[in-house]
């Protein structure tokens, strides 16, 4: 029994350490409070046990969040929201986290909201074919320039889901877009004497871009250009750039159009990703999990100043010997004779009964992550047996069709 019990205390012990080093990083780049530390600490095993992530992991978002320049309220809103899109697949609570953070700040003359934010990214998921951790880690490389050009986050997202539908992945995407809006905000001199032969110029597209958004922007090169290669060519001056606008237009247009709708109509699809995703076992299993590290992580935190306290004790004790007479301390390396360090033995003592008395202090924490582990193993066995059951079930079948053959 002590064997395990000292397992449990080690890996207590090391999650706690990990936890207690990610907050400290986090105090180090921060102006909060210890207050507000405290409260993070708090708030991020609630959030963690609530969306079935490792508390490690959020704390990895928040070191992040609390140094994107954001304001104190939209901190934990962000990350609340990007730990639910990590639960229904969408990426690292880290990548998306930053994501929504870098959106935040680009538009955030817009008054634009963590929910919107990932609510923006499932609907662009859904439409496309990219894989989803590309947009959490691509989509970022674009936002200064679209936030420039006043073109919206919906649109960006809609164009690169659309993208992926034709073959281009998140960061080819990216690239191609931010080609063509560059064509269309900052126009080169070619391109202005091709505007020019059109009837059009620089104003025209960034006040059409503006007032109708990327869609009439891109209608109007086509319209004005008539699809004409060459003359696009000399408008965007970039193979990767052109290949974005013919995938957005043309023959394709009508589902673009399409997924621009889905992505603009999106509300509340987040919120709905992760209550399909809790409805599953496997997340049910993982939130469990997430409790077990939870609550070693408490347990850990209860088993530091004991193993601190343990240390001292260790360390009195070799200082006291080390002060003895040589021969003394011959004698109680061959005899065991302690009586020569009565003084530091009790002292010592005092420190054993200290640390007694911490141990006993964490037993309820011992006790809960007992519970827990049990409750998991429970559950898995529950699991394995009904899977046994099935597949017995399906082999007395299969045995009675043969029989019956």
């Amino acid at each position: 029994m002590t064997r395990p019990l000292l397992l449990i205390g080690g890996i207590a012990g090391k999650m706690a350490l990990d936890w207690e080093r990610a907050f400290t990083r986090i105090d180090a780049v921060t102006n909060a409070s210890a207050q507000q530390i405290a409260r993070w600490r708090e708030e991020l095993q609630a959030l963690a046990e609530r969306t079935a992530r490792d508390p490690r992991e959020l704390a990895e978002a928040l070191f992040f969040l609390a140094s994107a320049g954001l304001k104190a309220n939209q901190i934990m809103p962000t990350l609340e929201m990007s730990a639910k899109a990590a639960a229904a697949g969408l990426g690292s609570t880290a990548d998306i986290a930053r994501l929504t953070a870098n959106v935040l700040n680009a538009y955030s003359a817009s008054g634009l909201k963590a929910k919107r934010v990932t609510d923006v990214l499932v609907a662009a998921v859904r439409e496309g074919t990219a894989e989803p951790q590309e947009f959490a880690v691509a989509m970022g490389r674009i936002l200064p320039i679209a936030s420039k050009a006043g073109v919206g986050f919906e649109e960006i997202a809609a164009s690169l889901a659309a993208l992926s539908n034709i073959g281009l992945d998140v960061n080819e995407g990216v690239t191609a877009m931010r080609g063509l809006l560059n064509a269309i905000v900052a126009p080169t001199e070619q391109a202005d004497k091709a505007l020019k032969k059109l009837g059009l110029t620089a104003d025209d597209l960034r006040r059409t871009l503006s007032e109708g958004g990327l869609p009439a922007a891109m209608e109007l090169l086509m319209e004005r250009s008539g699809g004409n290669l060459d003359i696009l060519d000399k408008l965007i001056g970039n193979i990767r750039a052109l290949t974005g606008l013919l995938g957005l237009t043309g023959e394709d247009a009508a589902d673009v159009a399409k997924i621009f709708d889905a992505v603009a109509n999106s509300a509340g699809s987040m919120n709905e990703a992760f209550r399909a995703t809790a409805r599953s076992d496997a997340f049910r299993l993982q939130r469990r999990l997430t409790e077990l590290k939870t609550a070693a992580i408490e347990l850990g935190e209860d088993l530091i100043p004991i193993a601190l306290d343990v240390a001292d004790v260790a360390g009195d004790l070799g200082k006291a010997f080390r002060q003895l007479p040589e021969p003394v301390q011959r004698n109680i390396v061959k005899w065991g004779l302690l009586a020569a360090a009565i003084g530091p033995v009790a002292r010592i003592l005092g420190g054993i009964l200290k640390t007694v008395g911490g141990l006993i202090g964490v037993l309820p924490r011992l006790a809960r992550l007992l519970g827990i582990t049990a409750a998991v193993e429970t559950g898995a066995a529950a699991a394995g047996a009904a899977a046994g059951a099935a597949g017995a079930a399906g082999a007395a079948g299969a045995a009675g069709a043969a029989a019956t053959g």
